[in-house]
C-alpha cells in the first residue's frame, strides 16, 4: 500500500508539473520568432503578437515553477532513501540547472514580465532568447538525471552499495539515452506549443473573425507543428532501436521482439546484424505494467500518426482554419490530443522501466521511505486538492488573456506602462 500510494502521488505530482513544462518550452519558441520578426521589420503587428503568446507563456511559466517547487520535498519525504541512494550523481545535474538555466530564466522572465514595454527593441529581443536558451539548457539538466535512472553511466558503487559515487561527469553528460530523450522531447514540447497556437488561433477567428495576427500565428505554428509533427516519432524510431540495447524487456514491449543471443537466452537487436530472430513475447517472463506500457506506446503512435496527417492537411489547406467552424472547433481539440500523446510517452519512458527506480541498481521498493501510510493518504489528497484549485486558476487566467487577444493585450499594457 505504501509503495503504490508513494508512486501515484509522485506520479501525479510530475504529471501536472508536465502539463506546463512543454507549453512553456513551446510557446516561449514562437514569442522569440514574433519579437524576431518585430527586430527586423519593426512592425507592430508582431510586437503584438509577441506579447500576446508571451502573456500566456508567463502564467504557464509561473505554474510550472510553483508546481515544480514539490518535487524536491518529495524526494526527502516520500522517497528518501532514493535521495541518499542517487544524491551524489542525481544533486550535480539538479544544482547547474537552478544555478545556470533557472537563474537565466527566471531572471529574464522577470524582466520580460515588468519592463518589456519599456525596454529597446534590441533588448527585448536579447531577454527573449536567452528565457529560450535558459528553457532549453534546463530541459537538458533535469533530462541528464533522468538518463541515468533509465542507463546509468560515469559511476561506481560505494564500497558498501549504500550509494552510487559520480566518477565521470563526462559521461554523465554524454550518455545517449540523454541525446535520445532531448531530441525526442523537445520536438514533441515544440509540438505540443504549435498546438496550442493553432488552437487558440482558430478558436479565437471563431469568435471574433478572421484576424491578421491570428493567421500569421497559424501560419508559423502549421511550419513548426509539421516539422515536430514528423520529427518526433522520426526520433522514437531510431529512440526505440537504441533502446533495446540497454533496455531489452522494455524494448520488447514496445517494439515487440529481441533476438537469440546464441546461448539460449535473449539478446537486444544488434543493428549491425542482418541475422535476426524474432521472440514471441509469450516466451519471455512476465514483465510488471506490460499492458499499461503497450497501450502508452499504442495510444502514443496512433496520435502520431494522426498529427502528420492533420498537419499536413491544414498545411495545404490553411484556409480551413480561417473560414472553417468546424475545423477551427476542431483545432482546439489539438491541444489535448497533445498531451495525451506527450504524457503516453512518459508512461512508456517510467513504467516500462519498473521494478526499477534506478535500471539495474535499485528497485522501487527500496527506495521507498518508511513513514505512515495516513501521511501519504492525507498529503496525496491535499495536493489533488491544490492542484486542481491552481489548474482552474490558471485557465480562467488563460481564458481572461485568450478573450482580450493581442490588440486589447497591447492597449492594456501601454496603459499600465
Amino acid at each position: 500500500m505504501l509503495e503504490t500510494l508513494s508512486r501515484l502521488q509522485f506520479a501525479l505530482t510530475i504529471a501536472f508539473h508536465y502539463l506546463f513544462v512543454p507549453a512553456s518550452i513551446g510557446l516561449i519558441f514562437f514569442v522569440a520568432i514574433f519579437e524576431t520578426a518585430y527586430f527586423f521589420t519593426k512592425k507592430l503587428e508582431y510586437k503584438k503578437l509577441s506579447n500576446f503568446w508571451s502573456e500566456i507563456f508567463l502564467v504557464v511559466y509561473v505554474v510550472g515553477i510553483a508546481t515544480g517547487l514539490t518535487m524536491p520535498i518529495q524526494f526527502g519525504t516520500n522517497w528518501s532513501k532514493y535521495s541518499v541512494f542517487m544524491g551524489d550523481v542525481f544533486g550535480s545535474p539538479l544544482a547547474f540547472e537552478a544555478l545556470m538555466a533557472f537563474f537565466i530564466e527566471s531572471t529574464f522572465a522577470g524582466i520580460w514580465l515588468f519592463k518589456r514595454n519599456k525596454i529597446s527593441r534590441g533588448l527585448r529581443l536579447t531577454t527573449v532568447w536567452l528565457i529560450t536558451i535558459g528553457t532549453v539548457i534546463s530541459a537538458v539538466w533535469i533530462l541528464t538525471a533522468n538518463a541515468f535512472m533509465q542507463h546509468p553511466v560515469g559511476y561506481e558503487l560505494a564500497a558498501d552499495k549504500s550509494k552510487v559515487l559520480l566518477t565521470n561527469f563526462g559521461q554523465l553528460l554524454t550518455n545517449p539515452y540523454l541525446i535520445w530523450m532531448f531530441f525526442h522531447n523537445h520536438f514533441a514540447a515544440l509540438l505540443v506549443g504549435a498546438f496550442i497556437v493553432i488552437g487558440v488561433s482558430a478558436h479565437s477567428m471563431k469568435k471574433a473573425g478572421a484576424t491578421s495576427g491570428f493567421k500569421k500565428s497559424i501560419n508559423v505554428a502549421l511550419v513548426i507543428g509539421l516539422v515536430s509533427a514528423v520529427a518526433a516519432p522520426v526520433l522514437g524510431d531510431s529512440y526505440g532501436k537504441y533502446l533495446a540495447t540497454v533496455q531489452p524487456l522494455k524494448a520488447t514491449l514496445i517494439l515487440g521482439e529481441l533476438v537469440s543471443d546464441g546461448k539460449g537466452g535473449l539478446a537486444p537487436v544488434d543493428a549491425t546484424s542482418s541475422a535476426t530472430l524474432p521472440v514471441d513475447l509469450s516466451s519471455l517472463p512476465e514483465i510488471p505494467n506490460a499492458t499499461l506500457v503497450r497501450s502508452a506506446f499504442l495510444v502514443m503512435v496512433v496520435l502520431g500518426v494522426f498529427f502528420i496527417l492533420a498537419m499536413l492537411i491544414l498545411t495545404l489547406r490553411r484556409k480551413l482554419l480561417w473560414e472553417n467552424r468546424f475545423f477551427q472547433s476542431l483545432a482546439l481539440w489539438l491541444i489535448p490530443a497533445g498531451y495525451v500523446a506527450i504524457m503516453a510517452g512518459w508512461v512508456v519512458t517510467e513504467a516500462g522501466r519498473i521494478p526499477w527506480i534506478v535500471y539495474g541498481l535499485m528497485s522501487v521498493g527500496d527506495a521507498i521511505s518508511n513513514v505512515p501510510v495516513a501521511s501519504v493518504v492525507f498529503s496525496l489528497c491535499l495536493m489533488v486538492a491544490l492542484y486542481a484549485l491552481l489548474f482552474i486558476v490558471a485557465l480562467m487566467l488563460i481564458n481572461k488573456i485568450v478573450r482580450k487577444g493581442p490588440e486589447n493585450i497591447e492597449e492594456a499594457q501601454h496603459a499600465s506602462a
